[in-house]
C-alpha cells in the first residue's frame, strides 16, 4: 500500500517536472525571440526560468534517488559478503538521512528568516522559492526510508519469517 502511495507521489512529481520544464523552455524561447527578434526583453522571464529550474532540481533529485539514478561508488562493496554489505548500506542510509535532516533544518530556519523578502521582477515571496529545498529533502528522506525497507529490512524480516516457519 505504501509503495502504491509513493508510486502516485512519483507520478505527480513527474507531471510537475514536465509542466515546469515546458514553462521554462517556453519562457526562455520567448525571451530569446523578444531579445534577438524584436530587440526587446522582459524583466521577469529570467526569474521564471531560474525558479522553475530550482524546483526541478530538488524534485528531480528525489525521483532520481527512488530510481537509483544517482552516482554511487560501489567498487569496494561489490566484493564484500552480503551481511557486511547490508550493514554498510544501512550505515550509508542513516548518514544520508542525517545529512538531509541537517539540510532540512537549515532550509526551514532560512525560510522563516526571509518571510518579507520578495523577488525583484515578479515580487514573489522568496519563501515559495526556497520551499523547494524543504520539499525535496523531505521527499528524499521518504524515498531513502523506502529503499532501506526494500533493500535491508524486508529481506531480513522475510528471512526471520522463513526461519520461524521451519
Amino acid at each position: 500500500m505504501i509503495k502504491n502511495i509513493l508510486d502516485i507521489i512519483e507520478k505527480i512529481l513527474m507531471t510537475i517536472l514536465g509542466i515546469l520544464m515546458i514553462i521554462m523552455v517556453l519562457v526562455i524561447f520567448m525571451q530569446v525571440v523578444l531579445r534577438y527578434g524584436f530587440k526587446s526583453a522582459t524583466n521577469w522571464a529570467d526569474e521564471v526560468a531560474r525558479y522553475c529550474m530550482i524546483w526541478m532540481i530538488f524534485l528531480a533529485c528525489a525521483i532520481g534517488y527512488r530510481r537509483h539514478c544517482h552516482i554511487k561508488i560501489d567498487i569496494l562493496t561489490r566484493y564484500l559478503p552480503l551481511g557486511i554489505k547490508r550493514i554498510l548500506e544501512f550505515v550509508m542510509y542513516i548518514l544520508q538521512i542525517v545529512f538531509l535532516g541537517v539540510v532540512l533544518y537549515a532550509a526551514s530556519a532560512y525560510i522563516s528568516s526571509i518571510e518579507n523578502q520578495r523577488s525583484i521582477a515578479l515580487r514573489l515571496n522568496m519563501q515559495y522559492i526556497h520551499m523547494s529545498t524543504v520539499i525535496g529533502s523531505t521527499l528524499m528522506i521518504v524515498f531513502i526510508l523506502e529503499q532501506m525497507w526494500l533493500d535491508i529490512l524486508l529481506p531480513i524480516w522475510k528471512k526471520g519469517i522463513k526461519e520461524d516457519t521451519i
